[in-house]
């Protein structure tokens, strides 16, 4: 026999049935990046559903998810500086530092706030080296850590040429911000002041 012609009624019926299973993944990003890491996990999907939870301010769900999303570019730039944010320098040199042994880039993304990190947790000199792993620094570190580290040594000079530069409208004097750096950092010193002897 011949097939009969489908009818339009048919056609709606045959075509609509599988988007009973499709739009539910597409309900909303979070849904979409959820199915696509339960389906296929791996650093791409973790990677996009980590962003997906960081945006939406799901901190937790990003936070467990990131280490699982390394070594994907854009989640490399967060690994350091997403814990850095909420106030974690630990865990954002551990996971900056396993970001950088699973291929992540050195990049300035990734480095300033790991220098900032380790200046906090009074590495000063890791941090001076992470500082001259890229001459720019995205987030405007260089002049706290660099003076502080200086300071720390007796040297004036970089905190004096860094504070002779026009600060970003509306933050704080660097001579500030460097005595609250080195109030947060464990240090052998009793006492390291910006204020000129």
């Amino acid at each position: 026999g011949r097939w009969a012609e489908p009818t339009p009624l048919a056609l709606a019926f045959a075509l609509a049935l599988p988007l009973r299973w499709v739009l539910p993944t597409w309900a909303s990003t979070q849904t979409l990046w959820e199915q696509a890491y339960t389906v296929q996990p791996g650093p791409p999907t973790a990677c996009g559903l980590f962003k997906v939870y960081e945006l939406s301010g799901q901190t937790d769900a990003a936070a467990a998810l990131l280490p699982r999303a390394l070594p994907r570019p854009h989640c490399c730039y967060s690994a350091s500086r997403f814990h850095l944010d909420r106030g974690r320098p630990d865990l954002a040199l551990a996971l900056g530092s396993r970001a950088l042994e699973l291929g992540c880039a050195p990049s300035p993304e990734l480095t300033a706030p790991l220098a900032l990190s380790a200046g906090l947790l009074g590495d000063w000199d890791q941090a001076e080296r992470w500082l001259s792993a890229n001459p720019s620094d995205p987030y405007g570190y260089t002049p706290l850590v660099a003076s502080a580290a200086a300071l720390r040594r007796g040297d004036r000079s970089v905190l004096e040429r860094y504070a002779s530069e026009a600060a970003p409208a509306g933050a704080p004097p660097l001579e500030e911000q460097v005595d609250w750096l080195l109030s947060q950092s464990p240090s052998d010193l009793h006492e390291v002041s910006t204020s000129p002897p």
